[in-house]
């Protein structure tokens, strides 16, 4: 066999096996789920509003670590940490707005509600169980929320249900 030919068929040995491993990566990913938690918190107590999944994969920030006054964790079936994050506080609204005494120059007012509903983003992973969310102590980032156990305040459990994709 000449050379050529052993070449020609590497080459369509290759292109059919990265066929083969696209495909695999395709079936993998469409198990993956976001779950949209349409939360409510009144009086410091966080309540599921709604909850929603889609497929598709949770991104992992660029950004450098934010900060934040909620943690959320999201636990599994063994109450073990499988993901978290840091969120600011929905019930603490900011404001800026031009100062009327001094053109060019503005004001910030913080403005503390009573009630909120926001949403989050979580992965919806087959072997979560519950997301809890605590208040913390200062805004922190969340490498450092986690070490926070002793200045963290819960407000609520949500417990999930993750299904399998459908098909």
């Amino acid at each position: 066999m000449s050379t050529k030919r052993k070449f020609t068929k590497a080459i369509c040995g290759l292109v059919l096996l990265q066929g083969l491993l696209l495909n695999l990566n395709a079936e993998e990913s469409q198990d993956e789920q976001i779950l949209f938690l349409h939360l409510k918190i009144t009086n410091d107590v966080v309540s599921l509003v709604e909850s929603t999944a889609v497929p598709g994969h949770l991104k992992v920030p660029i950004a450098a670590e934010k900060q934040g006054d909620l943690y959320l964790e999201l636990t599994s079936t063994n109450s073990v940490p499988i993901w978290t994050d840091v969120m600011p506080d929905p019930l603490v609204r900011r404001y800026e707005y031009e100062d009327p005494d001094h053109p060019g120059q503005l004001k910030v007012k913080e403005v503390k509600l009573d009630q909120a509903e926001f949403t989050i983003r979580v992965p919806g992973r087959k072997e979560a169980k519950q997301l809890n969310i605590y208040r913390l102590g200062q805004p922190a980032a969340k490498s450092a929320a986690a070490a926070l156990n002793k200045t963290r305040t819960l407000l609520g459990t949500v417990e999930l249900r993750v299904s399998g994709p459908a098909r």
